[in-house]
């Protein structure tokens, strides 16, 4: 065996002990950071104000998108303006996600609006590996990475699912329409489905005709 002479060993003694104070006074340091990129992120603040129609107009595409069955949209174009309108943060974060969902669009030469289903559902996709990224390690990293599509599945899709489940969800198990709205204005705005043919049952017959 080689034998180690005791400055050569002080001094690899020096380099480990130095190692390891370095290591843990960057591990201390690196505890809060990662607390907080493990953490969701709050929505930021900003101006409220009324939404532009190209930005209506992603948001539409999201809804049908990930629903992915024939809703009413106008409780969610409704649920878009107004907090666009009255809760800080939201205008600019439909404005950022419209712009981001037509940048990740580029490839396809067509707007997100435009575009088919599976190419929406490509773009939403990102959200959703950020919005439930499993383990510490690929949390944190989405929350480097990823933290605006953090925001769009927390603040957007997930809210979008929410809506769908409070309303239009309601109505897909069978309920004529969802607590909370009149059933005679719902029925009334709807438009008359042509695909299913005159309800039976027994005629009606008036009082001067002849009954059978």
């Amino acid at each position: 065996m080689m034998a180690i002479s005791r400055r050569r060993f002080l001094q690899i003694g020096g380099v480990g002990t130095v190692g390891a104070v370095t290591g843990f006074s960057a591990l201390l340091f690196a505890r809060p950071t990662l607390k907080h990129y493990l953490a969701e992120p709050d929505l930021p603040g900003s101006a409220t104000g009324p939404l532009d129609e190209a930005t209506m107009r992603v948001l539409e595409a999201t809804t049908t998108a990930l629903i992915d069955m024939p809703v009413e949209i106008k409780h969610y174009q409704d649920f878009f303006r107004w907090r666009s309108q009255n809760v800080p943060g939201y205008k600019g974060l439909y404005e950022r996600f419209a712009a981001a969902a037509n940048e990740a669009s580029a490839q396809s030469g067509t707007p997100f609006a435009d575009g088919n289903t599976a190419a929406q559902r490509t773009v939403l996709t990102r959200c959703f590996r950020a919005g439930n990224a499993g383990g510490e390690l690929r949390k944190a990293r989405a929350g480097l990475f990823d933290r605006e599509w953090l925001l769009y599945d927390r603040y957007i899709l997930r809210e979008i699912l929410d809506l769908f489940a409070r309303t239009d969800g309601w109505v897909k198990i069978g309920y004529e329409t969802w607590p909370g709205e009149h059933r005679g204005l719902y029925t009334y705005t709807q438009p008359p489905d042509l695909t299913q043919g005159p309800k039976s049952g027994p005629t009606k017959v008036g009082p001067g005709e002849d009954r059978p």
